[in-house]
């Protein structure tokens, strides 16, 4: 026999895929369906891959939290991934447009410096991945330029090759389901800036010939101003911010030196600029008000059928 909570969802799932529809005005490329595990309702479009947009997911767990509350908050991300879709269906095309992406400084930065448009940029490098309730899987990707020497034994090496514009130089990144950003990137004469993790630390790594001698910079010495065989690195790359800064820390291979970096500013969070982006991130926040105001009904009918798990 199911449990009363199963009976209960099974139940809301029923009411839903009958009201559904209608609140949201569903297109007729949406359709809404259980899956196959039977506790998570999804919708499902021409461009969502194979296990849709998350709606609800209701395990019958005990340690989940059952109550109405919870499946509100994923109703509201909901939301956004389906404004998100039906503009993307909108426009057409490989990718939804760059004003929904999230993406960090460092690939806003370059991507300014080179005169690279962001869409043409997104188009190149990502993918759908499947979603999953908060989160999505990523994808990752490396340019199909030569791999600096000192990037070949590492993890970035082993990243399916893309081909973002060639105003670019060799980098690598991931790609989320909202988001794309560069993790690494080639600098002149085989050097490159890399993120060991996305949480993680920054290292520079330096090629170095056999028998030549490195002038270590000083504690906590601005990455630019770190001189590498004559040159100062901003010379070379004029994204090495001051507030990347030498940690301290270095570990010398046979071919290359790696100097640990602190600071993060490169790695925060932003979004593409530029007049198109802005444009498309209003007409999201303008959709996103309309389905809001339509939400009463599926909220309050959560609420009957959840209130008693609270």
């Amino acid at each position: 026999m199911p449990s009363s909570y199963a009976a209960a969802r099974e139940a809301l799932f029923d009411e839903l895929r009958q009201i559904v529809p209608k609140v949201l005005e569903f297109g007729d490329e949406e359709i809404i369906s259980v899956s196959e595990n039977d506790w998570e309702l999804v919708i499902r479009t021409e461009n969502t891959t194979a296990n849709g947009i998350p709606f609800l997911s209701l395990p019958d767990k005990d340690y989940r939290r059952k109550g109405p509350g919870s499946a509100i908050a994923q109703l509201h991300r909901m939301l956004g991934l389906l404004v998100r879709d039906r503009m993307w269906r909108t426009r057409g095309g490989p990718a939804p447009d760059a004003g929904l992406f999230k993406t960090n400084q460092l690939t806003a930065m370059l991507l300014y410096a080179s005169k690279t448009d962001p869409q043409e940029f997104i188009d190149a490098v990502w993918d759908p991945v499947d979603l999953h309730e908060g989160w999505s899987e990523a994808h990752e990707w490396q340019s199909d330029l030569a791999l600096p020497e000192t990037m070949k034994q590492s993890p970035a090496s082993q990243r399916g090759v893309r081909r973002p514009p060639q105003t670019l130089q060799w980098v690598s990144g991931v790609s989320l389901h909202d988001e794309v950003f560069i993790d690494a990137l080639a600098i002149y004469g085989g050097a490159a800036l890399y993120r060991l993790t996305r949480f993680g630390p920054t290292e520079l790594r330096l090629p170095v010939d056999p028998g030549e001698s490195i002038q270590m910079p000083a504690d906590g010495q601005p990455v630019g101003e770190i001189s590498w065989r004559g040159v100062d690195l901003r010379c070379l790359e004029p994204l090495l911010v001051d507030d990347l800064r030498y940690a301290g820390s270095s570990t010398e291979f046979k071919r290359s030196l790696r100097l640990m970096l602190d600071g993060d500013f490169l790695w925060q969070s932003t979004h593409f600029g530029g007049t198109a982006s802005e444009t498309v991130r209003a007409e999201y926040n303008q959709r996103m008000r309309q389905l809001f105001l339509k939400r009463a009904r599926i909220e309050a009918t959560i609420v009957k059928h959840l209130q008693p798990f609270t």
